[in-house]
């Protein structure tokens, strides 16, 4: 018969808990433990386990809690209007009208490092100006990354994850947003 050994899956302690043979377990456990510990992120679920089943059935059977959710609590900050020194976050959003998750992203890296002096805009802080504007949350590490990656818009950080805007991400703010409307569809309604 098997050894069968055994570790647990605690994510706000960055623990982790497997079930199987011990070469099994001293594979991945290190792995893992690293992985969720450099990750920064918190989450809903604190557990997730995972049961194999031995004893020469040749089987495994898998069990799992609700699943893991990433939520990222929100920063406080003050976005509303202070006088001429700064617009609410709300009229700017308005105003600039973003239509992707990384022109509002980039949105608000740059009303903080302008108007709130915040030059590395943190995930929590990003959560906070979606809920001050109304807009639906997405994933805020993918969006992040996709403005740096596909646009060019935000320079990205990680451990904890954060983004500062770029040149790119300024000239997007101040001369291309609100994006013109479809210029051909005009001329030929005219």
């Amino acid at each position: 018969m098997s050894v069968v050994t055994k570790a647990k899956i605690n994510l706000k302690e960055g623990t982790i808990e497997l079930e199987g043979s011990e070469a099994f377990v001293t594979k991945y456990l290190d792995a893992f433990k690293k992985d969720i510990q450099s990750s920064g992120f918190t989450t809903t679920t604190s557990t997730q386990e995972v049961t194999t089943a031995l004893a020469g059935k040749g089987k495994q059977k898998r069990k799992r809690g609700a699943g893991l959710v990433q939520r990222i609590p929100p920063i406080p900050l003050d976005l509303k209007a202070k006088g001429n020194e700064k617009p609410a976050l709300k009229d700017l959003f308005k105003s600039k009208n973003p239509k992707t998750n990384m022109e509002k992203i980039t949105l608000f890296a740059y009303y903080l490092d302008k108007y709130l002096g915040i030059g590395e805009m943190q995930a929590g802080h990003a959560v906070s100006c979606y809920n001050e504007v109304g807009a639906r949350i997405p994933s805020i590490p993918d969006t992040f990354r996709n403005a740096e990656r596909l646009k060019g818009y935000v320079e990205v950080k990680e451990n904890p994850i954060r983004c500062s805007i770029t040149t790119t991400g300024i000239n997007l703010v101040e001369h291309d947003l609100p994006r013109k409307e479809n210029v051909t569809a005009d001329k030929t309604a005219a």
